[in-house]
């Protein structure tokens, strides 16, 4: 329990959670509607857990513990190829900075990389019929109900599974999946005026220009690349080894991770070192766990690689 933690973000999730329970309404301020939060689906599973215990602290570690662990479960015994596989990247999450920064804090990471989780194993291991886009376009739509920035990692996928499928069944499918999305919008439209959170607002239209953020974004990546280069060694690899190998499937998912971490350094980054960077590492480690790694010329160097950027002092 030693990296535990909660940020202090969380604690405006949990003070909405809070009033909510006294009977004042999903609310920052029991006199207003603004919403405070930017992922409502990982609100309301703290909400129902704390609905439970009545505690805030405890109860949002050992859930975030809960789900970071059922995350990684899922990658092992579902995605991965092999055996070792699999336990290249354990090794490579669990010697992750970021990951494990952000595996107890309270923010809807952990909650992030179960989706992730589900969303490649409904990618990879499902046949290509109108079944697996459906499936793929709710765990989407989950996705963006705990992030909404999750909508880049996962659209080159769905854009590609809807080829070649019949036009209204996919549409139905589509909408039919995104339905808690659109309810989750209409809710916010009419209980807080709005159809994003106001902290949209706040960080998206500061008034700074583009290229002092884009610099900034930059600045976020090397800072990062310091402190913890595992982490954007392996995204750079999960986005590389896909074009190189010439694996189709896993090109569509290397493409959302490139959006993705483009989009980090277009919005400038974040004062939070690596919280933007688990989602695209988990999906980095995802992609590289398709690769067997049955010699050992290949798994021992690499996992010797991975050992000693995941200890290098940062």
């Amino acid at each position: 329990m030693r990296t535990a933690w909660v940020t202090d973000d969380t604690y405006i999730t949990y003070r909405v959670v809070d009033n909510f329970l006294q009977g004042y309404g999903l609310t920052w301020n029991t006199d207003e509607r603004v919403q405070a939060y930017t992922h409502p689906l990982w609100l309301f599973l703290i909400l129902s857990f704390q609905f439970m215990t009545r505690e805030a602290y405890a109860t949002g570690i050992v859930l975030s513990i809960a789900v970071s662990l059922a995350a990684l479960a899922l990658l092992a015994f579902r995605v991965a190829r092999s055996t070792n596989a699999a336990m290249l990247g354990l090794l490579t999450l669990l010697l992750s900075r970021a990951f494990v920064d952000f595996a107890t804090c309270g923010l809807e990471n952990p909650l992030t990389n179960l989706l992730l989780a589900l969303f490649m194993l409904a990618c990879l291991r499902t046949p290509h019929d109108v079944r697996r886009f459906f499936l793929l376009c709710v765990v989407g739509g989950l996705g963006i109900l705990t992030r909404a920035d999750f909508t880049l990692l996962v659209v080159p996928v769905l854009v590609v599974a809807a080829v070649g499928l019949p036009k209204r069944a996919a549409l139905k499918a589509a909408l039919a999946a995104f339905l808690p999305v659109f309810a989750w919008e209409a809710f916010s439209l009419v209980y807080y005026g709005s159809l994003v959170p106001n902290t949209a607002y706040a960080k998206l239209n500061t008034g700074i220009q583009r290229s002092e953020l884009v610099i900034q974004g930059a600045h976020y990546l090397l800072e990062s690349l310091k402190r913890d280069p595992l982490t954007l060694g392996v995204i750079a690899c999960g986005i590389a080894v896909p074009f190189v190998t010439g694996r189709k499937n896993l090109v569509r998912i290397a493409l959302g991770i490139a959006a993705y971490l483009a989009y980090v350094v277009w919005i400038g980054g974040d004062f939070m070192s690596g919280r933007f960077l688990t989602p695209p590492l988990f999906a980095a480690v995802s992609v590289l766990s398709q690769f067997r790694f049955e010699s050992r010329r290949v798994v021992w160097p690499a996992s010797a690689a991975v050992v000693v950027m995941g200890l290098l002092p940062g």
